[in-house]
């Protein structure tokens, strides 16, 4: 099982990072707010796909709530990472700073509740004491 700190560093998909990226570089895009926020919530709304299909690819399935931090984390990472977007926020900026801390605090809680464990350094396999 990941560290909370590991699954901190995996809790936005890398594909809508990648095309968030993209697409806010696209000419005639570059400097419009409006357009800004359209791709953020168009890319939003693919991240439950991204993670669900990659849960389904793991074979493994994803709590409800595990989809809906991680597309609030990606609301944060891309407003908090988008001039455009920062600019037209204005005096706002500190509602991303309290959502990216409420967000990083869930998102420990739910990818490395407290009470788990990491598995033992030695793969699980007791050594016999000699006597």
């Amino acid at each position: 099982m990941d560290s909370w700190l590991d699954g901190l560093a995996k809790l936005v998909p890398g594909e809508v990072i990648v095309a968030f990226t993209l697409a806010t570089q696209v000419p005639g895009v570059a400097n419009t707010a409006c357009a800004h926020l359209v791709i953020l919530i168009v890319l939003a709304a693919l991240v439950p796909l991204v993670l669900w299909s990659s849960a389904k690819r793991a074979g493994v399935a994803a709590p409800f709530l595990q989809y809906t931090v991680r597309t609030l984390a990606f609301l944060l990472y891309g407003s908090g990472t988008d001039a455009v977007l920062m600019r037209s926020l204005d005096q706002l900026t500190w509602i991303l700073q309290v959502g990216a801390l409420v967000v990083a605090a869930l998102a420990a809680l739910i990818l490395s509740p407290p009470g788990t464990q990491l598995p033992p350094r030695d793969g699980g396999h007791r050594r016999a004491r000699s006597p």
